[in-house]
């Protein structure tokens, strides 16, 4: 089962927080994302974990890099960032 390296936020290390590193399942990433909700909430499950940690988790106090790679905060939200290289012909 695969498991993500959950650490303490940057910002926060910078405030002086204590480090903390995790290693957690999908399942104990998904009981942080939905614990303390209301009735009204929509759990996240398997099938979107990684979309309810960027927008409900992601730097409250926690950051799973391996999550939000290729993604930028954006006053939109998260959006995925795509990097396109440029490939230069050499003619010769």
């Amino acid at each position: 089962m695969k498991k993500y390296k959950v650490e303490t936020h940057p910002e926060l290390l910078d405030e002086g927080y204590n480090k903390e590193e995790f290693e957690w399942t999908v399942d104990e990433i998904l009981e942080e994302i939905n614990r303390d909700r209301s009735s009204e909430w929509t759990d996240y499950d398997k099938t979107d974990f990684a979309e309810g940690w960027r927008e409900w988790c992601e730097g409250a106090y926690y950051t799973i890099k391996e999550l939000i790679d290729g993604y930028e905060r954006t006053p939109r939200g998260w959006q995925h960032t795509i990097t396109i290289k440029k490939e230069e012909t050499v003619n010769g």
